[in-house]
């Protein structure tokens, strides 16, 4: 029987040691790299839990989002709703009121002209007299607009002078006008043509703007009147120059100005306090006043823009603390003898 020599049998022993050390070498790697790869595995989807979280609660957000903003409006309908009924009781109530200062208003005006028609008077007995007359024409043609307005009457139309119209008023508001302080001045553009109108109800508007005016200048002020003509060119950059807030939704205007090519502009502007940028928004809507309780109704402006819906124009205001206030009133020039009647 023969033997291995010592060394040869220890170089044998050590190789396969080494090869043993080898293979469990890269098993370990082997593992390894798999323990790593399901460490990946597992980060990724943490990673992927996190983003679908993240995505889940921004939609929930914008969910709740939506849901506020529809309470919110629902709520606002719910106000206008109410609001509406209320105005609507109170329309009726007030054309039942109206309805009974007819005969009244009559009586004093038969009266006033029996006393003119007597003589002799003294000067100043028939300019009292007169100022009564004028007062009661002007009560008696308030009363058949409320009426006109509460009954959805067809208001017929005329071929009205603006200036001319205009002149009428501030020459009549001038005289009763008892503050010295507060100056009028009138600047009215020549040659403008004449427009398709009611003159009791631009006289109403007019009127209104003028007397609201007087209101904020007590004290002392200007309140400058100025007429113009805007062609259509002009017509586009207009509101965006002056940068003011539209009485009407601006989706309303862009049919207007196709139909129209050319309007006449009444620009009332005064040196008062201004109005204050959170209210100004608001200065159209019935029933709001900046006045003491009993001092103002709050329908002038509501009922001004709904004169000048009817004729198919627009009222722009502009104002600011201690810059005074601009209203422009526009008003369609007809370019045919349609539109001679305007409906409620």
């Amino acid at each position: 029987m023969s033997t291995q020599p010592e060394e040869t049998r220890g170089e044998g022993e050590h190789e396969n040691e080494v090869e043993r050390l080898r293979r469990d070498h890269a098993r370990l790697l082997d593992e390894l790299e798999f323990v790593y790869q399901q460490f990946l595995a597992v980060e990724g989807e943490k990673d992927v839990s996190y983003a679908q979280l993240r995505e889940r609660n921004q939609a929930l957000e914008a969910r709740i989002t939506e849901l506020n903003k529809a309470y919110s409006e629902l709520e606002e309908a719910e106000k206008q709703l109410i609001h509406s009924e209320r105005l609507a009781a109170m329309g009726q109530l007030a054309a039942s009121i109206v309805h009974e200062l007819n005969r009244p208003l009559a009586a004093i005006a038969g009266y006033v002209e029996l006393l003119l028609l007597r003589s002799p008077l003294s000067d100043n007995d028939r300019r009292m007299l007169t100022v009564v007359q004028q007062q009661s024409e002007s009560m008696t043609n308030l009363v058949r607009e409320i009426l006109s307005f509460s009954r959805k009457q067809v208001t017929p139309f005329d071929t009205i002078d603006v200036n001319q119209l205009l002149d009428s008023v501030i020459s009549f508001l001038g005289r009763i006008q008892k503050d010295p302080s507060i100056i009028i001045t009138k600047q009215l553009a020549p040659g403008l043509p004449p427009i398709r109108a009611s003159a009791q109800q631009l006289q109403q508007v007019f009127i209104n703007l003028i007397t609201n005016a007087f209101d904020v200048l007590a004290g002392g002020g200007i309140l400058s009147i100025e007429t113009s003509y805007v062609d259509h060119t002009t017509l586009a950059t207009f509101s965006e120059t002056l940068g003011g807030l539209s009485a009407r939704p601006i989706a309303d205007l862009q049919p207007l100005n196709e139909k129209y090519t050319r309007f006449i502009a009444i620009r009332f502007q005064d040196t008062g306090p201004g109005i204050p940028s959170d209210i100004v928004g608001s200065i159209f809507q019935p029933f709001f006043t900046t006045k003491e309780a009993g001092k103002g109704t709050g329908l002038g402006l509501s009922i001004c823009r709904t004169i000048i819906e009817r004729h198919e124009g627009n009222i722009i205001v502009e104002s600011s603390p201690g810059a005074g206030t601009v209203f422009i009133v526009l008003l369609p020039i007809q370019s045919t003898a349609g539109g001679e009647r305007l409906r409620e």
